[in-house]
């Protein structure tokens, strides 16, 4: 092998646009809102020639070197777009209702032509008058402000490709700011999301949205997802093969094949149809029972290493077939593993070589210059960190990772993973997860990979287990019982998962576990109290009521203890604890202890808003609607529960009317409250009359 390796390095980009996600809305929201997909595309290719960056197919460039997937890449657009007639209509439909709900979220797996069929809706809603933007990942905040602007006038569609893959915190904000907006604007703000799926991510994203909890909710029911079939609707599998060929064939100046496969299923996907016909044109034999993503990484190997026998001096040398088989397996563990992990940094670039399984050893300079060449070989794009690009579509990235992963060994997967930063942690578990559709003997080495860096891989479970339900978090679970000692990091992580979480629930339990179960963690009464209590609402989440009841107990005390000697600093969470402990013994059936906390909760909350009536207004009518759920979940005295729900209503009523933003939708969920305690007096047409203003509400 050692044989096969030159010293030198450099492997040339082959783009040709694609990258106009690279303008982000936080750089200038009218740059955005005035450049379409296509404009962007223009504005990269002139920097990139400028630069130096961009060959061309065509002239001037032999076809053997041209990477098959920038050909297949939905944003370079070498097939022109077909089909999809049923889908476009709708959601043009969708655009054109002023009544409709602002979001859809566009679901199909890896392959299917989410983002080609995003893209074609954007041009043509953008020749219809519309602005169009593509907000970069990170500047979902910078463009719910920008939906807000005063000076923004006609209609706007924002389109969000990899949602899944987006800050829970800031996608929810862009729900929130996107549906606001719509309302005042009377229907002319739209948001199209796409993913893979809608698991656990997408209805829970409402418990990111502070606030705003209510109107995220009411966007991401089911009826707002759009779920894409793999047919192009009105497209039979071989006119989409034929068609494909002589785009391909156009683009690089060669013959349409005589013979084209056929005899497709036809679920078959997009991609990989497109990828059988660019295969036929690169003159490989095929049929439709052949592997055509492991046939097209094939030809990519072939790319990398011509690219890199054309450096100088050269990457690699080969005398014969067995080196080349060598070294195009080689360069398919590297390609593999920075798919796997990203970087977003030199030092990160150079730490995919050196986790490589069975890559060379050599010294500093060699491995900077495979950094360089790794790093020039493909441009980003939204789903990629920093300045390294990985191979696209994903579907290729993600068969090539399965087959790293697959063929290390358990030591080659520590290597792999020690020491992975967060970022790259939460990525290979993303990649993992995709993987996982298509290639399942991955998730034969998922223990493996969680317990590698355990660190690292706590954090990216809490991050991805929503969007792979049953994959990560109950695997988790079991490792973090003797893995994890830091405090700061069980805090943290505890911290980060919301609340409620039905998919993390049982890993934020097994870390509030950990924290209060060492006396030496919180020896300290008022961490102690915080904490005792977030396990005992973990315990109630997951149904352990009578553990949780316990736990909620000791809050209660200890927090009493530390109210006696400095009510001004304790009184507050006193009530909360108090208020928390009511909620756990109505649960469990212990009704007169329930309402005697549940009192003391609202004598609490009333005297601190006597006091200070700005800082805890909001907690009296929290604690009303407490008490007024205790009372309706007892069945007792529910005439009470109702007075204190409609003093709840009113103290709400107040707030929004000062800060409509942070109180309009609680007031909208005690009003529903009040509504059903109306229900469980009969007194149902007064019920009705409340859920008929709240609908009307919301339609406006």
């Amino acid at each position: 092998m050692a044989a096969v390796f030159a010293a030198g390095v450099a492997w040339p980009v082959i783009a040709g646009g694609g990258a106009w996600w690279l303008v982000g809305v936080g750089v200038s929201a009218g740059l955005v809102a005035q450049l379409g997909p296509g404009a962007l595309d223009r504005l990269h290719q002139r920097r990139a020639r400028r630069t130096g960056l961009v060959r061309r197919v065509g002239p001037g460039l032999a076809t053997d070197v041209v990477a098959p997937s920038w050909l297949l890449h939905p944003t370079n657009e070498v097939v022109r777009f077909a089909g999809r007639v049923e889908q476009l209509r709708t959601l043009a439909e969708w655009c054109a209702d002023d009544k409709a709900t602002a979001v859809r979220l566009l679901v199909a797996p890896g392959g299917y032509g989410k983002t080609r069929l995003m893209r074609e809706l954007a041009a043509r809603m953008g020749r219809r008058g519309w602005q169009v933007w593509h907000p970069v990942a990170g500047h979902e905040k910078e463009t719910g402000t920008a939906v807000w602007d005063e000076d923004r006038t006609g209609r706007l569609l924002v389109v969000v490709d990899y949602a899944e893959s987006r800050d829970p915190t800031a996608l929810a904000g862009l729900l929130a700011a996107v549906a606001g907006a719509d309302r005042i604007r009377n229907g002319q703000v739209r948001l199209l999301l796409a993913a893979r799926n809608a698991g656990p991510w997408w209805g829970g994203l409402a418990t990111y949205a502070e606030g705003h909890a209510t109107a995220v909710e009411s966007l991401t029911l089911p009826a707002n997802v759009v779920e894409l079939p793999a047919r192009a609707d009105n497209q039979e599998p071989d006119e989409v093969v034929a068609a494909a060929a002589c785009d391909f064939a156009g683009r690089l100046r060669r013959p349409v094949p005589s013979r084209l496969p056929t005899g497709f299923d036809p679920d078959t996907p997009l991609l990989k149809l497109h990828a059988a016909a660019l295969l036929a044109v690169l003159g490989t034999s095929i049929d439709a029972r052949d592997d055509v993503i492991a046939m097209t990484l094939r030809h990519e190997a072939l790319y990398w290493r011509r690219r890199a026998q054309r450096t100088s001096p050269p990457l690699v040398t080969v005398a014969n077939p067995e080196e080349a088989k060598d070294v195009d397996a080689l360069l398919a563990r590297v390609a593999g593993t920075a798919a796997l992990l990203g970087a977003e940094d030199d030092r990160e670039v150079a730490g995919i070589i050196a986790r490589t399984p069975d890559a060379p050893s050599c010294d500093a300079a060699t491995a900077k210059r495979w950094a360089a060449w790794l790093t020039d070989l493909y441009p980003p794009t939204p789903a990629t960190r920093g300045t390294l690009g990985i191979l696209q579509p994903d579907l290729l990235a993600e068969h090539l990772a399965a087959d790293v992963l697959t063929t290390c060994s358990s030591r080659q997967l520590a290597t792999l993973f020690t020491g992975a930063s967060e970022a790259q942690a939460t990525q290979a578990l993303e990649v993992i997860g995709r993987a996982s559709a298509h290639s399942p003997d991955v998730t034969t080495v998922i223990d493996a990979v969680l317990s590698s860096d355990l660190v690292a891989m706590t954090a990216a479970v809490i991050a991805m287990a929503p969007v792979f339900p049953g994959t990560y978090a109950s695997r988790l679970v079991p490792l973090l019982t003797t893995g994890l000692t830091d405090p700061h990091l069980l805090r943290d992580y505890a911290s980060r998962v919301p609340y409620p979480s039905l998919e993390l629930g049982r890993v934020a339990l097994a870390l509030t576990g950990l924290i209060v179960d060492q006396p030496s963690l919180v020896n300290d009464p008022a961490d102690r109290a915080r904490w005792t209590s977030w396990h005992a609402l973990r315990l109630a989440e997951t149904g352990r009521r009578a553990e949780a009841l316990t736990y909620s107990e000791e809050a209660v005390t200890l927090r009493r203890q530390l109210a006696t000697t400095n009510p001004d600093a304790y009184l507050p969470n006193l009530a909360t604890s108090v208020n928390n402990h009511a909620l756990r013994l109505a649960e469990t059936g212990r009704r007169a202890e329930a309402l005697t906390y549940s009192e003391e909760a609202v004598t609490h909350y009333r005297q601190l808003a006597t006091t200070n009536p700005d800082a805890y207004l909001p907690d009296l009518a929290h604690g009303l609607l407490g008490y007024a759920w205790v009372r309706k979940l007892l069945a007792v005295e529910l005439a009470d529960g109702l007075r204190a729900a409609e003093e709840s209503v009113g103290l709400y009523a107040e707030l929004a009317a000062t800060e409509p933003a942070a109180f309009t939708e609680l007031l909208s969920a005690v009003l529903g409250a009040q509504a059903d305690l109306l229900d469980a007096l009969d007194r149902r047409d007064e019920a009705e009359e409340i859920r008929k203003r709240l609908h009307n509400d919301g339609e406006e």
